[in-house]
């Protein structure tokens, strides 16, 4: 199964929803045979994978695990498995806010500056352009879970303060 997922994770770079890896029909094939805490075996992304392509996994995973697998997703898949440029809405930035506790990774998050990749023309641009990277993509979520304004356009300084100010909102809570 380890191999499966491997695989799915290379191919996250070209295929932007879990219903298109290749790999999909296999690893539904093999989640069945799998027992106990399977999970311990597993990488945090690999795990990211097995509740992307079966998410009722996710409603039975303990928490740290659907948190630490979700976090590693998002330093480490493009920008389009989580919706369009600027926008997280997709199924699975939806699967990620419904994590308990993931606030955590977000607000660690806030300050990776690591650049984020996007594959259309448009976005790829404008990412590279306006310098999107994973505190941003964590800022959006934060923003969309609190229903606060966060845009990519403004200028990297003005989003870094705006994330300071998300931080900062959050240890008053």
């Amino acid at each position: 199964m380890k191999d499966i997922l491997d695989q799915m994770v290379r191919d996250a770079r070209v295929y932007f929803v879990p219903e298109g890896l290749p790999g999909r029909t296999q690893l539904l094939d093999e989640l069945p045979k799998q027992s106990g805490n399977f999970w311990e075996a597993l990488s945090p992304i690999q795990s990211f994978f097995v509740f992307e392509t079966a998410p009722e996994y996710l409603k039975t995973a303990p928490r740290e695990v659907a948190e630490a697998a979700y976090c590693a997703a998002i330093e480490t898949l493009p920008g389009d498995w989580w919706g369009p440029y600027g926008r997280p809405d997709s199924d699975t930035s939806q699967r990620l806010l419904q994590i308990e506790g993931i606030e955590a990774c977000l607000l660690r998050q806030l300050d990776n500056e690591k650049p984020v990749s996007m594959s259309d023309s448009e976005p790829a641009t404008l990412a590279k352009l306006e310098k999107f990277q994973v505190a941003d993509l964590a800022a959006l979520f934060l923003s969309a879970r609190d229903k606060l304004e966060y845009s990519l356009h403004d200028q990297p300084d003005a989003r870094k303060a705006r994330r300071d100010a998300l931080k900062k909102q959050a240890e008053k809570e």
